[in-house]
């Protein structure tokens, strides 16, 4: 079954009936894994939020369920991941600072993102991912306290993230960057110290570091909008 089939079935019928359909492909593993990829397409090519919500969740619940009753560990395992890559994608799609063209998100996707961002960072926990993933994984739950205004949780838990990131200079520096920028939007008092973190991000000198300065900057804006919606 492919994405056409998917999204066919999704407008001809329901849902619900793609949501079979992809559970009947296959073993376990490779239901979960088309769960993955059709919601990461309804995502990018669709721009089809509720679509992305309702695949991605049925599969994070597959995944989960079935690696409870996987005889092989390993398969198992492979399994969780597979749901930890599903709500780790459904985080980031449904936080309202990407501002991604075609995408319409409000305090209901809002909710369910980072629901589903703290599934992913609880998975990244248990499956003991590398500090990079980790990392990212409590970045993503902060950027959640931060859409909240619960300033002061979100200051923490990107500290936690800088600190995760350990040896990934780049990323660290990010995490430190959001830090700054959450104490910037709950007061207005440390514009200095977040434009100190942008320089610091360009002086690292890759691509990434670039990229994240950049980031900071147009993230501020959409949740300065986000706020008084």
């Amino acid at each position: 079954m492919n994405y056409t089939e998917i999204r066919t079935l999704m407008h001809d019928s329901d849902s619900y009936a793609a949501i079979e359909a992809i559970a009947n492909c296959g073993d376990a593993l490779t239901a979960a894994k088309l769960y993955l990829s059709a919601a990461t397409d309804l995502y990018w090519k669709a721009k089809d939020l509720p679509g992305v919500i309702a695949i991605g969740a049925a599969g994070v619940t597959f995944s989960l369920t079935k690696s409870l009753i996987e005889q092989d560990n390993a398969t198992a395992e492979q399994l969780r991941g597979t749901a930890k890559a599903i709500s780790y994608n459904l985080g980031s799609f449904c936080w309202p600072g990407w501002v991604e063209p075609g995408i319409e998100i409000g305090k209901k996707e809002c909710a369910f993102g980072h629901d589903a961002a703290k599934c992913n960072l609880r998975l990244a926990i248990e499956l003991k991912r590398p500090p990079k993933a980790i990392g990212n994984a409590y970045w993503l739950v902060a950027a959640y306290e931060l859409a909240n205004c619960d300033f002061e949780a979100a200051g923490k838990t990107f500290d936690t993230a800088h600190t995760t990131f350990g040896d990934e200079h780049a990323m660290a520096l990010m995490a430190g960057g959001y830090r700054e920028l959450a104490k910037h939007l709950h007061s207005n008092s440390n514009a200095s110290q977040l434009e100190s973190a942008k320089s610091a991000l360009l002086a690292e000198g890759s691509d990434d570091g670039k990229a994240f300065a950049e980031q900071l900057t147009t993230v501020e804006a959409a949740l300065r909008t986000w706020y008084v919606q």
